[in-house]
């Protein structure tokens, strides 16, 4: 290796060393320089040769070979210089610099590589526009009409409608008489009020917990699909929201940043196995393990965004969606390649699923989740009739493009 490029490559070693340490890989800094060594004994120029190199010098663990894998595929492959797959740009220097590496800007990058259909007129603006961007997939949008379907989203009033709890409340024209606080009065004035205290129902907002696959074959559908999430966290109370490729990951206080692009960020920095492997299975078993007694529960609504490509048992995923079922009041399922005329649910975690999943719901374009919103908001409590004033809670920001500079939370 000449000196420049052999000064590149070492950099984003180090840099890669970093990664596997944060993610619990015990990476010593011997291992680093030996693999720097070895690396000058193989052909960089095969990406092959220089995975093996790194594996057998940085992973002593069985169990880290998976982890491993997915982090070397993720890191060396993002934005590489023509000629030469192992370097990466010199963007690389600003990596080194802040110590983060971002699979979120991977994302956006390879979004930039969509062929583009060629623009005849600007017509952006226009009814038949947007009517034309409602019903393109997501998946051959390129990065401006992903920019503007994000607006479109955002701009809907994303709402679901409340349970009916067992608490009451003071309310001047409830159905009931507040028999505890007429007796207080009358103790303390002797007489009975002339206007007697009422009370009623007090609503909730249902919870909702949300479970989205970043695998590979989620990849052109999963910045939109967190878009969606920081939606639904900013707009409702109660939301938790996790992603799995072949691990669960919570990313809910990511997601509570105002900022929708840095909220993508902090939460795509927290995920090692983005584009990964597929276990729906195996997450949804961890998730039924580690959080389900905590989260499911007064109702809760739980929606799950993957295509199905399952890599694991489906006899496992069939389990564990039974149990994550019998603990929810309804289970959705949205798919991003639902509703196209070529779509048949014919992969094994789909025929799994089905027999467990209320309702079974596109997700592939504006036009699915506008509708999937309007499913939100009808989705009914335990009774309907006249709802008295909600509780005091913390105030929901409108929603919307450029709500606060960078960095604000």
């Amino acid at each position: 290796m000449s000196g420049g490029r052999g000064d590149v490559l070492l950099g984003n070693l180090v840099l890669f060393a970093r990664i596997l340490r944060s993610t619990g890989l015990p990476v010593s800094p011997r291992s680093v320089a030996d693999a720097g060594h070895a690396l000058t004994l193989v052909d960089i120029e095969r990406r092959d040769q220089v995975f093996h190199a790194l594996r057998a010098l940085m992973v002593g663990r069985r169990e880290d070979l998976q982890l491993f894998e997915t982090a070397f595929n993720r890191f060396w492959t993002a934005s590489p210089v023509a000629g030469d797959p192992t370097r990466r740009r010199p963007e690389g220097r600003t990596r080194r610099h802040q110590g983060r590496f971002s699979i979120a800007s991977l994302s956006a990058y390879r979004a930039s590589l969509v062929t583009e259909s060629p623009v005849v007129a600007d017509r952006r603006g226009t009814a038949a526009h947007a009517e034309v961007l409602r019903r393109k997939r997501f998946a051959v949008m390129s990065a401006d009409e992903l920019d503007e379907a994000r607006r479109l989203l955002a701009h809907r009033p994303w709402t679901i409608q409340e349970r009916r709890s067992h608490r009451r409340v003071r309310d001047r024209r409830g159905p009931d008489v507040d028999l505890r606080r007429l007796l207080r009065s009358v103790g303390r004035t002797g007489s009975v009020p002339s206007r007697l205290p009422r009370r009623a129902r007090l609503y909730k907002q249902r919870p909702v917990v949300l479970i989205a696959d970043i695998s590979g074959s989620m990849e052109t559908h999963s910045r939109m699909i967190l878009h969606l999430f920081h939606l639904l966290v900013r707009s409702l109370d109660r939301v938790e929201t996790f992603v799995f490729a072949t691990r669960l990951t919570r990313i809910t206080r990511h997601l509570r940043l105002r900022n929708v692009d840095r909220a993508i960020d902090e939460a795509a920095l927290n995920v090692m196995d983005w584009s990964g492997g597929t276990r729906i299975g195996e997450s949804l078993g961890e998730f039924n393990r580690r959080w389900s007694r905590r989260l499911l529960g007064h109702g809760t609504i739980v929606v799950i965004v993957s295509d199905g490509c399952e890599g694991g048992d489906p006899e496992l995923l069939r389990t564990e969606l039974g149990r994550l079922r019998s603990r929810c009041r309804r289970l959705i399922w949205l798919h991003p390649h639902a509703g196209s005329a070529r779509f048949e649910p014919r992969v094994a975690g789909l025929e799994a699923a089905m027999s467990y999943v209320d309702d079974f719901v596109p997700a592939g374009d504006v036009r699915s989740l506008i509708a999937f919103s309007d499913m939100l908001a009808g989705i009914r409590g335990a009774a309907s009739g006249r709802r008295p004033a909600r509780r005091p809670g913390v105030h929901r920001a409108p929603i919307g493009e450029g709500s606060a500079p960078e960095g604000t939370t």
